[in-house]
């Protein structure tokens, strides 16, 4: 498979995108599961949890006939592949689901992870992995009113650099853990 490009914001119910090369995308607001049955493992994630799932630089785990149109985006793939397997969001991403209801953000990159906007998270587990590259964000907020989202950043072979990070309760909740896994130059502004 190629890279995968969103035009425009996507607003919809959890969504997993897979690229063999790059994924681009605008803004992403998750409304809340993915309707079921489930066929996969990664299915079942989508209709038990609030969730977002991108993963560039692998091969996808099922086939999607392109050009798609989900939750309000045209999704598009390029071939050939970039190679590069970076992940580019370049507007907010935002998952906000009800109290005791299960969430999960995963990004992962085989290249770089770039987020150009603010990921507002509400008490949603948040992963940031790159493979072999950096990773950058914007102000990261996983703070809820009763626990605080855990935000974990891992590149083994790159920097990472990040506004605030946020995964505190706002209430007598337990704040989320930020972990921070890099044998690089870590940039953070403030964490919370």
């Amino acid at each position: 498979a190629g890279n995968v490009t969103f035009v425009g914001d996507y607003v919809g119910v959890s969504l997993l995108v897979e690229a063999g090369g790059s994924i681009t995308t605008q803004g992403i607001e998750i409304t809340g599961p993915e309707p079921g049955p489930a066929m996969t493992p990664d299915e079942q994630i989508l209709v038990d949890n609030w969730a977002l799932i991108l993963r560039a630089g692998i091969a996808p785990g099922s086939p999607t006939s392109f050009p798609a149109f989900e939750g309000g985006t045209t999704i598009n793939e390029t071939l050939p592949s970039d190679g590069l397997g970076n992940v580019t969001v370049d507007g907010p991403i935002t998952i906000i689901p009800g109290f005791g209801e299960s969430s999960l953000l995963e990004i992962t990159a085989v290249g770089d992870v770039l987020i150009n906007a603010l990921i507002d998270a509400r008490g949603v587990d948040s992963t940031f992995t790159s493979n072999t590259g950096n990773i950058n964000t914007d102000i990261v907020i996983t703070h809820a009113n009763s626990d605080g989202g855990d935000q974990i950043f891992s590149a083994p072979m790159g920097t990472i650099t990040t506004l605030d990070l946020d995964a505190s309760s706002l209430s007598s909740g337990t704040g989320g853990d930020v972990v921070i896994d890099t044998p690089d130059t870590v940039n953070v502004t403030s964490i919370t």
